[in-house]
This record gives C-alpha cells, sequence and structure tokens, in this order.
C-alpha cells in the first residue's frame, strides 16, 4: 500500500488503481456507466432533498 501511494501522479488524465497488489491505470468510464452514475447521482439528490 505504501508502495502505490509513493507513485508519481500520472501524467495527463492518467489515474491508477491497485489491483491485486499492482498499480493498474484506471479505465475510463464507457457511455453506460457515465448514464448510470448521473441517474444515480440525481436519485439521491432527490432522496436527500426531500429528507432536508
Amino acid at each position: 500500500m505504501e508502495e502505490f501511494f509513493a507513485l508519481p501522479e500520472g501524467e495527463g488524465d492518467i489515474t491508477y488503481e491497485l489491483i491485486d497488489g499492482q498499480a493498474l491505470p484506471k479505465m475510463s468510464p464507457k457511455k453506460f456507466h457515465s448514464r448510470l452514475t448521473r441517474t444515480l447521482i440525481k436519485i439521491l439528490e432527490q432522496w436527500g432533498d426531500e429528507r432536508g
């Protein structure tokens, strides 16, 4: 874990995630993932607004 956090920042928009002990570049979200994320955010915002 310490080695992962010691890695230099990725160049440009590359970020890394730790999978099975290896630092791998994150894959950018695809269209379905982006839509799903937006929908979940809207649902959670509405739920939060209703509860204050």
